[in-house]
C-alpha cells in the first residue's frame, strides 16, 4: 500500500497519506485529513466534517508538557503551548504554559519579555475557573515580587560598590595632592639658575649694545669691553649651573611624575567603574519600575477565538 508523507499543518509533525484510500490521521495530536477527490467522491461537500478539537488540545497540551518536563526542550514546548492557544484561546493552560516555558518554569527573568508574559498571565487568569484564577494570580504576584527583591538586591550591592569606589577616589586624589604639590616645588627651587641666567644674558646683551653704540662714539672701547667679557663669563656659568640643576630636577621629577601618571589612571579607572555601576542601577531600577507596573496585574481583555 503505497503512502505519501505531509506535514501536519496542526502540529507540524509528518504523518502518511494512504494514496489508496486518500485519508490519514496524525499520530501526535490526532487530527484527520481527506484528500480533495475523496470529499467530492463521497458526496459530502454539502455535509460538515467534524475534527474533535478538544482531542487535538489533549494532545498538544500533552506533547508541550513532555517537552518542558520532561526533555528540558523550552522553545519547542512554548511553540506547543502557542498551538494550544491558537486552537482553544479559552484554555488557560496554554497562555500559562507559554509563561513555564519562557520563564524555565518560573526560575529566569527577563525584562525584555516580561511585557508580553504579562499579557499571557492575564489572559490565562481571566479564562480560567475560580479557584485556577486565583493560584494563578498568587503564583504570578510570587514570581513578580521575587524577582524585584532581587533586583532590589542587585541595585543595594552596586550602590554599596559605587559608595565604596567614591570613597577609593576621595582617598587617592587626597594622595595626589601633596605629589603635585613636591614637583611644583623642585620646579620652582631649580628654576631659579635659570632666571638668574637669563637675566644676566639680558644684561650682557644691553651693555654689548651699548658698547658698540656708545663706546665706538666715545673711543672707550677698553671699559665697556672689561664689562661685557665679564657679562659673558656670568651669563655662561649661569648656563652651565642652570643646565645641570635641570637635569638633576628631571632626575628628580621623572619618579614623581610617574606616580602622578599611575595615580590619576587609578583615579579614571575608579570613575569608570563608578559611571558602570550607575548606568547598571539605573537599568536595573528601570526594570523594578517595570514589575510594579504589573504588580497589580492590569486587567487585559479576554482573547478572542481567531
Amino acid at each position: 500500500m503505497p503512502l505519501i508523507e505531509v506535514k501536519c499543518k496542526n502540529c507540524g509533525s509528518s504523518l502518511h497519506i494512504d494514496s489508496n484510500t486518500k485519508t490519514g490521521v496524525c499520530p501526535f495530536c490526532n487530527t484527520q485529513y481527506f484528500s480533495e477527490d475523496t470529499v467530492n467522491n463521497y458526496n459530502i461537500g454539502q455535509a460538515n466534517i467534524h475534527i474533535d478539537n478538544n482531542a487535538i488540545v489533549e494532545n498538544l497540551l500533552k506533547n508541550a508538557e513532555t517537552n518542558l518536563s520532561i526533555l528540558k526542550d523550552y522553545e519547542k514546548s512554548a511553540e506547543l503551548f502557542k498551538k494550544v492557544t491558537e486552537s482553544a484561546p479559552d484554555n488557560y493552560k496554554g497562555w500559562w504554559g507559554i509563561i513555564r516555558a519562557k520563564t524555565r518554569e518560573f526560575h529566569n527573568f527577563d525584562s525584555s519579555t516580561l511585557n508580553q508574559l504579562n499579557k499571557y498571565a492575564a489572559y490565562a487568569i481571566n479564562v480560567a475557573d475560580t479557584n485556577t484564577k486565583t493560584a494563578l494570580k498568587d503564583k504570578w504576584l510570587k514570581y513578580l515580587i521575587k524577582n524585584k527583591a532581587i533586583l532590589q538586591g542587585k541595585i543595594d550591592s552596586l550602590d554599596n560598590d559605587c559608595k565604596k569606589f567614591n570613597n577609593t577616589k576621595l582617598n587617592t586624589t587626597k594622595k595626589l595632592q601633596p605629589i603635585i604639590k613636591q614637583k611644583e616645588e623642585i620646579l620652582e627651587k631649580y628654576q631659579l639658575p635659570l632666571k638668574l641666567s637669563n637675566g644676566v644674558l639680558f644684561v650682557f646683551i644691553i651693555i654689548t649694545l651699548t658698547y658698540i653704540i656708545f663706546g665706538t662714539l666715545d673711543n672707550e672701547m677698553y671699559p665697556a669691553t672689561i664689562i661685557s667679557l665679564i657679562a659673558m663669563v656670568i651669563t655662561i656659568i649661569c648656563i652651565v649651573i642652570s643646565r645641570k640643576k635641570r637635569i638633576l630636577a628631571e632626575n628628580l621629577i621623572e619618579p614623581i611624575n610617574s606616580e602622578i601618571n599611575k595615580t590619576e589612571d587609578e583615579i579614571s579607572k575608579l570613575q569608570k567603574e563608578i559611571d558602570t555601576a550607575k548606568s547598571q542601577i539605573s537599568n536595573l531600577q528601570a526594570e523594578i519600575n517595570l514589575i510594579n507596573t504589573y504588580l497589580s496585574l492590569i486587567h487585559i481583555s479576554e482573547p478572542t477565538r481567531r
